[in-house]
């Protein structure tokens, strides 16, 4: 049973070492690559979608926040019909 035991615990160590030098070599193969190719642009300094991060506190907002979409609803139908009324 001890001898199970060690075994076992042999084999984890040896898979924790694994891992650990996958992650090294990864982090490696990555740096490499970004000095020959540069890195990826951020998405909130490409300008390509609208900016989800604060610039000035550089805080991520994901947070979707109501405008009173209801009421902009209401004003929407509203000035439909004025429209309608004055043709």
């Amino acid at each position: 049973m001890l001898e199970n035991y060690n075994t076992l615990r042999q084999e984890k160590e040896n898979e924790k070492q694994r891992q650990k030098e996958e992650k090294r070599l990864k982090g490696q193969q990555m740096a490499e690559h970004e000095t020959l190719f540069g890195s990826k642009p951020s998405p909130c300094k490409s300008g390509m979608k609208a900016p989800r991060c604060s610039i000035s506190t550089g805080v991520s907002n994901t947070r979707k926040f109501s405008v009173g979409g209801a009421m902009l609803q209401d004003l929407r139908q509203a000035t439909l019909i004025q429209q309608s009324n004055k043709k």
